[in-house]
């Protein structure tokens, strides 16, 4: 059996989707930075046959001000 040549195509990722990841508690500190905890997270809209799992390591995340609550 012989292969097609000359053949191409265009690959796109997909986008996949964490759910059940939280921002850490802090103590206020006057900056912005968080940590988030991956522990409870999930990947959601994943295809059927695909083995894909969390790496949270080098992961940034930042609160919207740093203001505290009100």
């Amino acid at each position: 059996m012989s292969q097609p040549s000359g053949l191409s195509a265009d690959i796109t990722a997909k986008n996949l989707t964490i759910s059940g990841a939280v921002a850490n508690n802090k103590q206020y500190d006057g900056g912005t930075t968080a940590t988030v905890d991956f522990t409870l997270a999930s990947l959601a809209v994943v295809e059927s046959g695909e083995s894909v799992s969390i790496n949270g390591s080098g992961y940034s995340a930042s609160f919207a001000t740093k203001k505290l609550r009100s």
